[in-house]
């Protein structure tokens, strides 16, 4: 057997493991920049384009309204809601690049109903079909210590909207692991989103996140961030077949049930 072909069988046989690069990112040239970090810098409170509600572990009548970013903790108020992409401790700063874009381009929002499809195929996508993209993504991101010489997190967290029901699309490229390194944060609350979220493990950055998946996809996660998930649509079989029926012996005979009546 060749050695292309002995490639060739190995690729197909373990393609899923392959983690994901910067080139699978939601990309979008005209998406507007909201937020750009770097290098221990944060940006305070900035209005979002529309208001996010029904957000899970927040009151039912709490509406999201800003953003700030510090490293790589995307912040939404108010009331506070914090989503980690790289988390820190208190005493450490961090190196590398944090960004937030929006986007409401037709194709990526498209792209983002196929993906929360593939975790949650029997909702209605009229009901959740996201009109903004919010797009936070970490470059090289990693703790400062004593050694700079580090591979960074590079991922990305999709957060598509529709201001009722919001769902986030995680995309990781590289995690950087260090004991004193947190992430995968909920509202500061590691027990909430724990199972769902990709980095966390006992509230310490999982290495192994670049090459898990909850959709199939070695670095793809899809996770419910809403309260309450819109109800799954009931089919109307039934009533389109009577109304056929109806129309049909009215058509035929003129004499119709009584119950005819709601089609006519």
């Amino acid at each position: 057997m060749s050695v292309f072909l002995k490639l060739f069988l190995i690729f197909c046989i373990s393609g899923s493991s392959f983690s994901l690069d910067t080139d699978d990112f939601y990309q979008d040239s005209s998406a507007t920049t909201l937020v750009e970090v770097s290098s221990g810098s944060s940006f305070p409170d900035l209005s979002l384009p529309l208001t996010i509600t029904n957000i899970r572990g927040l009151p039912n009548d709490s509406a999201l309204v800003e953003a700030s970013i510090t490293g790589g903790l995307l912040s939404l108020s108010p009331p506070t809601y914090n989503i980690g992409l790289q988390r820190r401790t208190a005493s450490a700063g961090y190196s590398g690049s944090s960004t937030l874009k929006i986007s409401v381009d037709v194709p990526l929002r498209n792209r983002a109903l196929n993906d929360i499809k593939a975790k949650f195929p029997a909702l209605n996508g009229d009901s959740i079909y996201p009109t903004h993209l919010l797009l936070f993504e970490v470059d090289d991101l990693y703790s400062e210590v004593f050694i700079s010489d580090y591979n960074g997190t590079i991922a990305q967290l999709v957060l598509a909207t529709n201001g009722r029901y919001t769902f986030g699309i995680v995309l990781i490229v590289h995690v950087y692991f260090d004991t004193s390194t947190f992430t995968g944060s909920y509202n500061d609350d590691f027990s909430e989103l724990l199972l769902e979220y990709p980095f966390a493990t006992n509230g310490v950055l999982n290495s192994n996140a670049a090459m898990d998946s909850n959709v199939g996809t070695s670095g793809k996660y899809v996770i419910d961030f809403n309260d309450a998930l819109p109800p799954v649509p009931v089919c109307q079989c039934k009533k389109r077949l009577e109304a056929l029926a109806c129309y049909t012996m009215k058509q035929m005979s003129g004499n119709i049930p009584s119950f005819c009546s709601q089609y006519m």
